[in-house]
């Protein structure tokens, strides 16, 4: 199985600010082009989505060398595979499995006569 957003669902232990990047107005306009309207929850998500962002830009506009403080984990952050294998790990713990002392990325769940295996690899 492929987590395509793995990274994204880590979550800091430390601070991490970050720069705002020029384009974000251009990558805003771009995100919000590409989404689909199609329940009425949807609308409601868009028009939130649409508030926010303007309430966004204008406050960074007002600022100058503007950082902002991350909440998750993001692509491209050296910490970002080791908080998702944390994540990971721990739900696999939790729901009975250990892992190999041999392998930290190996894990294994016993049951009778019977063995699951599961391997984790970040890339």
């Amino acid at each position: 199985m492929d987590v395509v957003t793995a990274y994204l669902n880590g979550t800091l232990e430390e601070e991490v600010f970050m720069e705002i990047p020029d384009q974000r107005s251009d990558v805003l306009k771009r995100v919000l082009a590409k989404r689909k309207i199609g329940s009425q929850k949807a609308i409601i998500t868009e028009v939130n989505i649409l508030q926010t962002a303007k309430r966004w830009n204008k406050g960074l506009d007002e600022c100058v060398d503007s950082v902002c403080l991350l909440k998750k984990s993001l692509y491209g952050l050296r910490q970002s595979g080791l908080q998702w294998y944390k994540r990971l790990s721990k739900l696999l713990i939790d729901i009975g499995f250990e892992a190999l002392l041999q392998d930290p990325c190996v894990f294994v769940a016993l049951k009778g006569e019977r063995m699951m295996l599961i391997g984790i690899y970040v890339c």
